[in-house]
């Protein structure tokens, strides 16, 4: 089972690392602001 804990935790990662970029992507695009800057 150590084996399919270390996938979800690495698809996980995956998947929240596409939800931060694509967050950033629309935020980026909707307006550029020191607000996102401080994310980034």
């Amino acid at each position: 089972m150590a084996a399919a804990r270390d996938h979800a935790i690495r698809y996980g990662f995956i998947v929240l690392l596409f939800g931060l970029i694509a967050y950033f992507a629309s935020a980026a695009d909707g307006f550029v602001s020191p607000q996102s800057a401080v994310f980034i």
